[in-house]
């Protein structure tokens, strides 16, 4: 899987755990979730300046997450909550009515288990605004097998391509 493809498949998964129906957007199927989850993300990610790569360097445990590099990325889910109404804009806490109307409209059965499995595990009624979105995508790390292994699958990729770009350039100093 590509690299684009891969981390739009992560950023879909990030603005799961944060969306529903509000009166800017209307949510009344599977589509209109997707359309509402492709455009939230894309508008957060602009209006964050989010580096997508540096974001999904936060799939990897290894790496120092407190890094101020990182503090825009643990805003997206926030960001896309409150624009689709899953997130109080005043107050910045979490809604979770707004989250279980949205996994009834999950055709997919493995999306809908994974967010219930999300959903059981994952509250946060202590954080809020950008501080809340970080718990939940660590939440959603220790319990989703279907984001972990995304996660582990976007994380041998990226090895994969960086190990074929050093030997590129070690042919390159040979020659």
């Amino acid at each position: 899987m590509n690299t684009n493809m891969t981390a739009f498949l992560i950023g879909i998964y990030f603005v799961l755990i944060g969306l529903t129906t509000c009166a800017e957007v209307v949510i009344k199927n599977h589509q209109d979730l997707m359309d509402a989850a492709v455009n939230g993300f894309l508008t957060c990610s602009s209006e964050l300046n989010l580096n997508i790569d540096t974001c999904t360097d936060l799939l990897d445990s290894k790496i120092d997450h407190s890094d101020k590099k990182y503090d825009g990325c643990k805003c997206i889910m926030p960001c896309v909550g409150k624009k689709i109404g899953t997130m109080d804009v005043e107050n910045g806490k979490w809604n979770e009515e707004k989250y279980w109307e949205i996994i009834k409209l999950l055709e997919v059965p493995e999306w809908k288990e994974q967010g219930e499995i999300i959903g059981k595990n994952c509250v946060d009624k202590v954080n809020t605004h950008c501080s809340a979105g970080y718990p939940i995508f660590q939440c959603a790390m220790k319990h989703s097998k279907m984001f972990q292994s995304m996660s582990e699958g976007y994380l041998k990729h990226k090895q994969a391509n960086l190990e074929a770009a050093n030997n590129t350039n070690i042919e390159y100093e040979d020659v």
